[in-house]
């Protein structure tokens, strides 16, 4: 279990990267563009990636959207960016377009794949950081980190590597060692994209060592180099929660949702999961000021996104039975007691099981 959990940790930090976390860096060609004097080149692209992304990103669902960013993707050289939009696209439009609009999409994917491969592998030098995420999908995480070690030895200047190996320290909770391979990450990062992982990396390891200034800072400058990064906003997030910040909590993870939305809906899930968490924080926190009906709202907010989460369930069976609603409150703390092994405590458990019998106790029937 520790090694499953570690693993899907690190997977969804570096597996899961954005869109465009391999490849072209729309901002270098923009500086590039600034410095060879060509101003108005530099801004033409800087508005068409700005325009393209805000269109998607305000309406996940507009189909028109993806396929003429996609195809801004493809002249701009971007192949590999191009594909998820384009697949994006067709989910779309199935249903809606006709069968040779579809058939063109499906041939611009099948002409680009081949460009985007070789984006791909061009990019991931070393085949040995695909070799290591396919061992943490294995749950080999200490043979992952040894193949990493020995090929840092002779490709010392690759900042995936670092950055890879980084996450199986924060996964380990090695932070040291995790915030010392987010510096060499950004050392050798070649783009905004690179750099902006490895000062994500070093904020989630500042936040451990309750460096809480540092990693504040360092989450607000991972998202303006990579807003697109779904998995910074659940961070940045889940630390504005931990300092009991809970309305900025929910605005950040808000936006969160709304990019995984438009770049990983299959992903949008991560982001849910942070949202229920801080709004089970702002119930709790509206029960203890007796705002009841603030209270009863938030908690079905935090059950609406996440069905499954027993700590919600818990704290709305307790706010139920407390009012004297027995019979919800036992729904709710009957899908509590659901809840895997290992994402609650042996307290809450038997808090749980207590409060059940209560409810069941004729005697103890009432709060």
């Amino acid at each position: 279990m520790k090694y499953l959990l570690i693993a899907v940790s690190i997977l969804l930090s570096v597996s899961l990267a954005p869109a465009n976390a391999i490849g072209h860096d729309y901002i270098a060609e923009v500086e590039a563009l600034s410095k060879k004097g060509d101003t108005k080149g530099a801004i033409e692209v800087l508005d068409k990636e700005r325009d393209f992304r805000r269109a998607i990103e305000t309406d996940p669902k507009f189909a028109d959207g993806y396929l003429e960013y996609a195809k801004f993707m493809i002249k701009e050289n971007r192949p590999n960016e191009a594909i998820p939009l384009l697949e994006r696209a067709r989910i779309l439009y199935t249903g809606k377009a006709t069968l040779e609009q579809l058939d063109s999409i499906t041939k611009l994917i099948n002409e680009t794949k081949p460009q985007a491969d070789k984006a791909i592998k061009s990019f991931n030098r070393s085949p040995v950081y695909q070799t290591a995420v396919q061992l943490l999908k294995q749950r080999k995480v200490d043979e992952a980190l040894e193949a990493l070690n020995n090929e840092i030895k002779s490709e010392p200047d690759h900042s995936e590597l670092y950055h890879l190996r980084g996450e199986i320290y924060w996964a380990t909770r090695q932070f040291d060692k995790a915030l010392l391979d987010a510096e060499k990450t950004i050392q050798y990062a070649k783009n905004n994209t690179s750099k902006a992982d490895g000062i994500l990396l070093r904020a989630k390891a500042e936040f451990y060592l309750k460096r809480y200034d540092d990693a504040e800072r360092d989450y607000k400058e991972s998202i303006e180099l990579e807003s697109r990064n779904h998995m910074t906003y659940a961070a940045y997030g889940q630390f504005l929660l931990d300092q009991k910040r809970i309305d900025e909590s929910i605005e950040i993870c808000e936006r969160g949702r709304q990019i995984a939305a438009a770049y990983r809906p299959a992903e949008i899930f991560i982001l849910e999961m942070s949202l229920s968490q801080a709004y089970l924080e702002k119930a709790r926190v509206e029960v203890e000021l007796k705002q009841n009906e603030k209270a009863e709202s938030d908690f079905k907010k935090a059950l609406e996104l996440n069905p499954t989460f027993g700590e919600a369930h818990l704290e709305y069976g307790k706010f139920l039975f407390a009012r004297g609603d027995n019979e919800a409150a036992s729904v709710h703390l009957e899908e509590a007691i659901k809840t895997p092994l290992g994402l609650m405590t042996p307290e809450r458990w038997r808090e749980m099981e207590e409060l059940l019998k209560k409810m069941k106790s004729p005697k103890e029937a009432k709060p």
